[in-house]
């Protein structure tokens, strides 16, 4: 019973964080600088409020702020301990002009491109709450909502991938899993170390998208990044094995295998193992062959730079 209540929750929880959705990238977009501006806002207020109320955390403080009135659940305590209202009434009493934030839909980096800021927030906000990158939270989770619709379209993992790969990381935003989500998996789980570190949040992404700014090439770098904090470093010239790690690293994942079987994905095996679903197996792993043909792709350019 236990296990049903919390992987039900895992699940709701995961929704909400992949909430992105598949919208198209706004013209109008703020700045990652602009934007920045009032994190540094909140920030100071979070320092404030914790000096005064000891056992708060000023990144649990700054990010549940940020992503509480998008991820309207509480099972976002789940992962960071839920939004503290006390402290959110009393930072817009103090700045009004920080409002806004918590409804911030995408923001344009350094790089040219647009983020889904709330969505990279709360990647960052999952690994910093874990203490580590948490699949589920970043490009697992969105794997899995990826190959959901395409669930029992075809037993073949190709004709899947073809069918999948429009809404891969389509840069027009649209698609369940657009560009804006993938850089937000990515440079989440890049963030979050750094807030490990002992970084602010604003502090960790000016100082991350700055280091991409000046890159020969800035997918290249951010890849290069994401390779070696979530799979060590993997080769990615070695197709066969990157692709078994990838794989591996996803369906091992605790959070991703609660979310299959909390939504009838997965089921449980006479060895108590938990078993993909025949028709969601294929799809899931198309979604998967997506992240590492891109990964490979970018870095293989990046490769031959260096040579």
């Amino acid at each position: 019973m236990f296990f049903s209540r919390f992987a039900a929750a895992l699940a709701a929880l995961v929704f909400a964080l992949l909430a992105a959705g598949p919208f198209a990238a706004r013209a109008d977009a703020p700045t990652l600088e602009d934007t920045l501006d009032g994190v540094r806002r909140l920030e100071a207020l979070a320092e404030d409020w914790a000096g005064e109320h000891a056992g708060s955390d000023p990144v649990e403080l700054t990010v549940n702020y940020l992503c509480g009135a998008r991820y309207d659940d509480p099972l976002w305590s789940l992962v960071l301990g839920g939004e503290n209202q006390e402290f959110n009434g009393w930072a817009e009493q103090t700045d009004a002009s920080l409002a806004p934030l918590r409804s911030l839909e995408n923001v344009t980096l350094p790089t040219g491109e647009t983020v889904d800021f709330l969505h990279l927030v709360a990647a960052a906000g999952a690994g910093y709450g874990y203490g580590m990158p948490q699949i589920v939270c970043t490009w697992g989770g969105d794997c899995v909502q990826l190959a959901a619709p395409a669930r029992g379209m075809s037993q073949d993992a190709a004709a899947c991938y073809e069918a999948l790969s429009a809404s891969f990381a389509a840069a027009d935003g649209a698609g369940y899993f657009p560009l804006s989500d993938w850089l937000a998996d990515l440079d989440g789980v890049a963030l979050g170390q750094r807030l490990l570190g002992g970084e602010a949040l604003s502090d960790a992404m000016e100082g991350y998208y700055a280091a991409l700014a000046e890159a020969a090439d800035p997918a290249a770098a951010r890849s290069e990044a994401f390779v070696a904090l979530q799979f060590g470093g993997a080769d990615t010239g070695d197709a066969e094995a990157f692709r078994a790690q990838v794989w591996d690293t996803f369906f091992t994942d605790a959070g991703v295998q609660l979310y299959l079987l909390a939504n009838e994905y997965a089921g449980v095996n006479d060895e108590g193992q938990t078993a993909i679903n025949a028709d969601m197996q294929p799809p899931l792993e198309a979604a998967c062959m997506l992240v590492v043909n891109r990964l490979a792709a970018v870095l293989a350019a990046l490769w031959r730079m260096r040579r």
